[in-house]
């Protein structure tokens, strides 16, 4: 016998639909041929299998693995807003929006003041409300619904620090004006000398007002962030700097560009180190 015309044959042996001849010598040949007993055992144990299910009382429940049970009541005891954001709808677009007007109008209103004394033209304040509150309409629907794109890390928390560092900013400069922390001693010795001294007493102001906001931001949406805490620290800084530019134009207005500047890198400095050291807090929390 054959071993192909045998093996089309072994399930027929295995149902016992044979000649009891031909079994016989089926059997004799899967015993003399190593190939043909494996797959004989192979058989017997598929059909052993089959049988042992079939033998499942008909009224007992399925019992899912445990890691299958674990993942589920994972899924049912997330919050809800995570399971809405999930869907999707028309709310990706009019819950952003509407975040972004409400800051547009609150850091103006924050920061009314300052808009005052930077004397700009209507125009001028339309366009960086505008501006402002694109920012955060986009920066919202990160935080949100992040997309799934390339990216060296995962930008949601990061997105969350931002948008809790930038409002929290904007009502550190409506509760300490910068006029009021110019008074104190160390910055106004700094002011009376040249240019220099003005330059790096508006960098200090830059990193008072950034770290403080963005240490606060980093700890309450960096517990999702347990590693690699560099790059979503400056990529964190890298989003708070286009959020908060703005802003910051409208508080050194009246001081020239050379100011702005000075302020704008003592954010990114400040903000780094605040986003560095809320980060770390929750990491070794």
């Amino acid at each position: 016998m054959q071993c192909e015309e045998a093996r089309e044959q072994l399930v027929d042996l295995m149902y016992e639909e044979l000649p009891p001849e031909e079994a016989m010598a089926l059997r004799r040949h899967a015993e003399a041929c190593p190939a043909c007993a494996q797959e004989l055992r192979a058989i017997e144990t598929t059909l052993g299998a089959i049988d042992a299910w079939g033998q499942l009382p008909v009224g007992e429940p399925f019992r899912p693995a445990p890691a299958l049970q674990a993942l589920r009541a994972a899924r049912e005891r997330r919050h809800f807003w995570s399971r809405w954001a999930e869907r999707g709808g028309p709310w990706e677009v009019w819950v952003p929006a509407l975040g972004g007007i409400a800051f547009a109008a609150l850091s103006f209103f924050l920061l009314r003041n300052y808009v005052t004394a930077a004397g700009l033209s209507a125009t001028t304040h339309v366009l960086l409300g505008v501006l402002s509150g694109g920012l955060w309409a986009g920066l919202c629907h990160l935080a949100l619904r992040e997309r799934t794109w390339a990216a060296p890390v995962c930008l949601q928390p990061t997105a969350w620090a931002v948008l809790i560092a930038t409002f929290l900013t904007c009502v550190l400069l409506y509760l300490a004006p910068v006029t009021a922390l110019l008074a104190r001693p160390p910055l106004a010795w700094l002011l009376e000398g040249g240019a220099t001294s003005k330059a790096v007493a508006y960098l200090l102001l830059g990193m008072l007002y950034a770290a403080i906001p963005y240490a606060a931001g980093g700890w309450v949406a960096g517990r999702r962030i347990r590693d690699r805490l560099l790059p979503h620290a400056v990529a964190g800084v890298c989003i708070y700097l286009l959020m908060i530019a703005p802003d910051l134009g409208v508080v050194c207005a009246p001081f020239g560009l050379g100011i702005y500047l000075s302020m704008l890198a003592g954010t990114a400095l400040g903000g780094l180190g605040g986003a560095l050291a809320g980060l770390s807090l929750v990491r070794w929390a």
